[in-house]
């Protein structure tokens, strides 16, 4: 036996017996905000114009425009590969996936895509399996933004 209490039971008594043997409860997992669905990041661009501009100074505009449509290419196979390890449960492929789409997004500049990587990759293990879906789906409208803003300028 842990402890006792005595009839009549004083409420202050009996919170703190029960604050005494209470196991405390496990941090709770909240993901980061731009995991929910309605979140939305208008204020951030699809596009960093600065990182745009750097890369066309760097190597002319088909340089940049094709480090772009190379990095969407491999976005839409990490995005399916997150999507795979996201069905299986496979926290570790999941953040791997997500981390390496992080770091091509901050190459290329699609800081909307980095930001959803990060949060991505916090998500925690156990909840992979749930989350992670959402999280790929906005991933892919995040990476259409910036398909359309690559096609516009």
């Amino acid at each position: 036996m842990d402890g006792c209490l005595v009839k009549p039971v004083e409420p202050s008594r009996l919170a703190a017996a029960v604050l005494a043997h209470a196991r405390p409860a496990p941090p709770l997992a909240v993901p980061p905000i731009v995991s929910h669905p309605c979140s939305r990041q208008a204020s951030v661009p699809a596009l960093d114009l600065e990182v745009r501009a750097n890369l066309t100074a760097l190597g002319g505009e088909d340089f940049a425009a094709g480090l772009l449509q190379d990095f969407l290419a491999d976005a839409e196979q990490t995005t399916r590969l997150l999507a795979e390890a996201a069905g299986a449960g496979d926290a570790a492929g999941f953040r791997a996936a997500a981390h390496a789409l992080r770091s091509s997004a901050a190459n290329i500049g699609a800081r909307g895509v980095f930001e959803m990587c990060a949060a991505a990759e916090a998500i925690a293990a156990p909840e992979v399996a749930t989350l992670g879906a959402r999280q790929v789906a906005m991933l892919t409208a995040e990476l259409d933004r910036v398909r359309r803003a690559g096609d516009q300028g």
